[in-house]
C-alpha cells in the first residue's frame, strides 16, 4: 500500500535520510577476532585477501615515509607496548628522533591488530602451508621493528613448533626465526643457558648471533654495543619481501 508521495508503507521519504552516503568500512577494523565469534577469518581465501590488505597497508605506511632514514626515525620513535599503546623507549644515537604523527601510529596500530586477528584464524583453521609461513614471518620481521614481544614471541614459538614439523621452512628462513628466538632469549628474557640450548637444538651456525652470546657471556659490553648498532642499521635480506616485511625495513637487534 501506497502512501502520502507514492512511498511503499505509508510514510514519505525524508530528504535528509535520502542524502546519506554509505559508510565506508576498513575491512582491517572491521573484521573481528575468531576468538571473539567472527569466524570469517577461517576461510583461506578470506585469509588470502585479509593478509593481502595488510601488506598494502604496511606499504602505504612505507611509502608515505619517503626516504629510508624518515622510514627509521619512525619506527625508531613508534614501540608498541600493546596492539593499540605506544610507548617510549630508547631510539639509537644513529638516528634523530621525530615526533610520530598520529596517522602513522594508527596505521601500525592497524597493522598489528590486523596481523593478530589473521593468528588467531591461522590456528583456528590448523593452516600449516606456505601462506601460513609467509603470514607469520611478517608478523615476526614487524613486530620485532616496533618491539612489541607480545606479538613476535607467541608467533616465533608456533611457527618452530607447530607449522615447521608438518611443512618446512626453507634453510634461511628456519635460520631467521630461530636467530630471533635464540637472540631474544638471551638478550630480553636474560636467559643465556637457555639461549645456548636452543642454539644447540635448532643447530643454529650464525656468527652474528654466536658473537652476541659470547658478549654477553663475557659482559664484553663494547663488543654487544657495537653489534647493537650495526644490527639496528642492517638492511639485510631478513627483512626484505621473500616471504613478507617493506623491502627496505631494517633489521633490528631484539
Amino acid at each position: 500500500m501506497r502512501g502520502r508521495g507514492g512511498a511503499r508503507g505509508g510514510r514519505a521519504s525524508s530528504a535528509p535520510w535520502s542524502r546519506l552516503k554509505p559508510v565506508d568500512l576498513d575491512l582491517l577494523e572491521s573484521m573481528g577476532l575468531p576468538s571473539k565469534g567472527d569466524n570469517r577469518l577461517l576461510d583461506f581465501k578470506t585469509q588470502e585477501r585479509y593478509y593481502t590488505k595488510i601488506v598494502e597497508r604496511y606499504m602505504t605506511f612505507c611509502s608515505d615515509a619517503g626516504e629510508r632514514d624518515e622510514l627509521l626515525r619512525r619506527f625508531a620513535s613508534l614501540s608498541f607496548s600493546s596492539t593499540n599503546d605506544i610507548s617510549s623507549r630508547p631510539i639509537p644515537k644513529n638516528v634523530q628522533p621525530s615526533s610520530p604523527k598520529p596517522d602513522a601510529s594508527k596505521a601500525l596500530s592497524d597493522v598489528l591488530s590486523a596481523l593478530r586477528k589473521l593468528r588467531e584464524g591461522i590456528v583456528a583453521s590448523k593452516r600449516t602451508d606456505d601462506f601460513a609461513i609467509q603470514a607469520y614471518l611478517f608478523c615476526i620481521r614487524l613486530s620485532i621493528l616496533v618491539k612489541h614481544p607480545e606479538s613476535y614471541h607467541p608467533a616465533i614459538l608456533h611457527l618452530l613448533r607447530r607449522i615447521q614439523p608438518v611443512h618446512s621452512m626453507t634453510t634461511v628462513e628456519l635460520n631467521e626465526v630461530t636467530s630471533y628466538l635464540v637472540l631474544d632469549t638471551a638478550c630480553r628474557r636474560n636467559n643465556l643457558g637457555e639461549a645456548f640450548a636452543l642454539r644447540h637444538q635448532y643447530r643454529l651456525k650464525d656468527s652474528k648471533v654466536n658473537a652476541v652470546l659470547d658478549a654477553l657471556t663475557h659482559d664484553n659490553y663494547v663488543e654487544f654495543k657495537t653489534f647493537e648498532a650495526e644490527g639496528r642499521r642492517a638492511p639485510s635480506e631478513a627483512a626484505g619481501v621473500r616471504r613478507g616485511a617493506c623491502a627496505e625495513a631494517p633489521v633490528k637487534v631484539l
